[in-house]
């Protein structure tokens, strides 16, 4: 291991600008928001949806059909 490599460290979490810049380099046709609180996909609705990019909120215990989104 590098000294540089030594110094990451990845928590796991991203500020909303950085997420975003992923979310519109990635292009999905649909995202999914998980691990996120309610302000975090208003932040996601209102900036980062691309037209034709849809979003679909996950809820507990009940599958996603992506095939119905595509």
């Amino acid at each position: 291991m590098s000294e540089e490599e030594r110094g990451l460290h990845a928590s796991g979490h991203a500020d909303g600008k950085s997420l975003a810049e992923v979310v519109r380099e990635i292009a999905p046709r649909v995202l999914v928001p998980i691990h996120t609180e309610q302000r975090g996909i208003e932040y996601f609705r209102q900036r980062v949806l691309e037209p034709g990019m849809k979003m679909e909120l996950p809820v507990y215990g009940a599958p996603i059909n992506l095939e119905r989104l595509a």
